[in-house]
């Protein structure tokens, strides 16, 4: 039997890093997030962001290919914010993102490091990282 366990930090932001997650929207959209990712058999260990980025770190089935799972929850949870009726404007992500692979004895550093996100971007900011 084989045994496989992927677990990535992905990062994406919004089209035009337009500052569309409000503080409304913030934890509705990490929790809706999370089950896009169980219902694609993947496992959220920590979502985060800021107004125009999310990071979530995850484990991916090795039956999905990391780019169609990013097709799914990204195009999943866009139509979710725009069929939201008190987030009615034209809600996209970008296109690009980006993904890494993280070694099981860096899993609660990185998780750390998205659960920190708030205080880590007033030392840095989005387009400087």
């Amino acid at each position: 039997m084989a045994y496989t366990k992927f677990a990535y930090h992905i990062v994406y932001g919004t089209k035009r890093r337009e500052k569309l997650i409000t503080p409304e929207l913030v934890s509705r959209l990490y929790k809706y997030t999370g089950g896009i990712i169980s219902k694609l058999k993947g496992i959220p260990v920590e979502i985060n962001g800021m107004q125009e980025h999310i990071h979530i770190l995850t484990y991916i089935p090795p039956t999905i290919a990391l780019s169609d799972f990013l097709r799914i929850v990204k195009s999943s949870s866009s139509k979710w914010i725009n069929d939201v009726s008190e987030y009615q404007y034209n809600f996209q992500w970008a296109l690009k993102y980006g993904a890494f692979t993280v070694g099981e004895s860096q899993i609660e550093i990185v998780r750390r490091y998205i659960q920190n996100q708030q205080q880590h971007h007033t030392k840095v900011s989005w387009e400087d990282e």
